[in-house]
């Protein structure tokens, strides 16, 4: 559906202004596509960056730190979703062996079994739209995507 419509828009003042509302609207819809997808695992999609991200490293911890570097949300408060994680035993944590006042953070086997659960289903059919586009449009989006983070 066209932008202007679903947020009931006569018109942008430009194309530039189109394209921002358009990349946060989007970005946001997707973001609760994929929420709404991992209700059935009682997860997030932050909660989902997180493991794969640990899966990555694993057997090796990561500190708080470095995962922050390395989630797609930069700004989410890792200590309150680690917290969470560790609740539903889908990580664990452990102090630092030089330092411990930091502590390090590993996927552990239900969290690499959930993953694997959650990876089984094709991403088509998670119902995120991606896949409307075709493989040359998804290229040409991602060097666009890219290009708007150069400065």
């Amino acid at each position: 559906m066209k932008l202007e419509r679903e947020l009931n828009i006569a018109e942008f003042r430009d194309t530039y202004a189109r394209g921002i509302v358009n990349l946060y609207y989007t970005a946001n819809w997707v973001l609760s596509k994929e929420n709404l997808f991992m209700k059935k695992w009682d997860i997030t999609q932050k909660q989902y960056n997180i493991l794969r991200v640990l899966r990555r490293t694993h057997p090796v911890p990561v500190s708080q730190k470095e995962l922050r570097k390395k989630i797609v949300d930069r700004m989410s408060d890792i200590p309150r979703l680690i917290e969470r994680m560790k609740r539903k035993n889908l990580i664990c944590t452990r102090q630092n062996e030089s330092d411990k006042r930091f502590s390090e953070v590993l996927i552990s086997e239900k969290g690499l079994a959930l993953l694997k659960e959650i990876e089984s289903i094709p991403t088509q059919q998670w119902g995120l739209g991606i896949y409307n586009l075709k493989e040359s449009e998804m290229k040409t989006l991602n060097i666009l995507l890219d290009k708007i983070r150069m400065l």
